[in-house]
C-alpha cells in the first residue's frame, strides 16, 4: 500500500484518474482499417458468389493478395477465419 501511495505522489495520478477517449485522429485510423477490411471481405463475397461450391479458398487468396488485398494476413487460414469472424 505504501508502494502506491509514494507512486501516485510521483505520478500525481489517483484510482480514480482514467484515460482520454479517443481522438478524431485515432478514430480516423480505425475507420481506414475498417475500409480495408470491407474491401478485403466485398472481395470474398463477390468470389464466393461467383464460384458458389466451387470455391476455393486459396485461389482465393492467392487473387486477392495480387489486387493488394489481405495485407493482414500471411495465410490463407488466417484470412479465412477472420472472414467468418467477421460475417457473425
Amino acid at each position: 500500500m505504501q508502494f502506491i501511495d509514494e507512486f501516485r505522489k510521483t505520478h500525481k495520478t489517483s484510482l480514480s484518474s482514467r484515460s482520454a477517449p479517443l481522438q478524431p485522429a485515432d478514430r480516423t485510423v480505425d475507420r481506414v482499417h475498417d475500409k480495408q477490411v470491407n474491401c478485403d471481405w466485398q472481395f470474398v463475397d463477390a468470389y464466393r458468389e461467383e464460384k458458389g461450391k466451387d470455391m476455393d479458398w486459396n485461389t482465393c487468396f492467392e487473387l486477392g493478395k495480387e489486387k493488394g488485398l489481405f495485407k493482414k494476413y500471411s495465410k490463407v487460414h488466417s484470412e479465412k477465419s477472420a472472414y467468418f469472424r467477421a460475417k457473425r
